[in-house]
C-alpha cells in the first residue's frame, strides 16, 4: 500500500491543472515500477495505491525504488506548491505484508478481499514520511534483510514491524520563471525525436542523452 503523506497541505495552494498533472505523472511512475516487478494494481483511491506481487522480494524492490525515486520526481516533475509558493516535496509512506491470498482469475484484481491485503492497507499509516514499513512475515521472506531495521510492535495486531527509510531531499528551488519554463518545453520534442520515447517512458534511473542544435 502506498500513500502520499498529508496531500491536503499542498493541494490547497495549487492550480487544479498542476495537481492533475503532478498526480498523473506520479501514478504513471508508480504503475510502471510495479509492473516491472510483476506486480498488479489492486486498487486506487485518491492518492492511495494498493498492489499485489508474486513475492516479497518483488514487492520490496518495487517499493524501495519508488521511495528512493521521489527526490528526483520532486525536482523534475512535481509542480505542487506550499504556502510560501515554493515546491512542496511529495513524500510517501509505504506498507508491505506477505501471505497467501486466494486469487480468482475470473474476477478483477480489485475484487480481491483478504486480511493480508487489509493489513498492508493500514500498515503504511504506522510509518513516518519516507519509510517503507514491512511486517515480520515480509521480513522473513525477503532475501536482503540488511535493507531493513527492526522497528516497533504493532500492538493492535501483535506484529513486529521493520522499516526501510528512503532519503528525502530538501525542497527544490522555486518553480521556473515563464521564460525558463518555455525553454524547458522546447526539450520535449528533442527527447521524443532522439530517444524515440516521451518522458513518461523513461524509467527511474534511466539516462537519455541528447544534443541541442540551432
Amino acid at each position: 500500500a502506498i500513500d502520499v503523506y498529508r496531500p491536503e497541505e499542498f493541494k490547497r495552494y495549487c492550480d487544479k491543472d498542476d495537481i492533475f498533472l503532478t498526480f498523473d505523472m506520479y501514478r504513471e511512475m508508480v504503475k510502471k515500477t510495479i509492473e516491472s516487478f510483476n506486480g498488479l494494481i489492486h486498487e486506487t483511491a485518491g492518492d492511495g495505491i494498493m498492489a499485489v506481487f508474486d513475492s516479497a522480494d518483488d514487492a520490496c524492490r518495487a517499493a524501495i525504488i519508488i521511495a528512493d525515486h521521489m527526490p528526483e520526481f520532486n525536482l523534475r516533475q512535481n509542480r505542487l506548491l506550499s504556502a510560501d509558493r515554493h515546491k512542496k516535496p511529495m513524500v510517501l509512506r509505504i506498507g508491505i505484508n506477505t501471505g497467501r491470498v486466494l486469487f480468482d482469475e475470473t474476477r478483477a484484481i480489485g475484487e480481491l478481499f483478504d486480511g493480508i491485503i487489509d493489513i498492508a492497507g493500514h500498515l503504511q499509516k504506522y510509518g513516518k514520511p519516507g519509510e517503507v514499513m514491512v511486517t515480520e512475515n515480509t521480513y522473513s521472506a525477503v532475501s536482503d534483510k540488511k535493507l531493513f531495521v527492526k522497528d516497533k510492535v504493532w500492538e493492535e495486531k501483535q506484529i513486529q514491524l521493520y522499516r526501510y527509510t528512503a532519503v528525502i531531499s530538501k525542497p527544490p528551488d522555486p518553480l521556473p520563471s515563464e521564460d525558463q519554463y518555455k525553454d524547458m518545453q522546447k526539450l520535449t520534442p528533442v527527447v521524443d525525436a532522439v530517444a524515440g520515447k516521451s518522458y513518461r517512458d523513461i524509467r527511474p534511473g534511466e539516462l537519455v542523452w541528447f544534443t541541442l542544435s540551432d
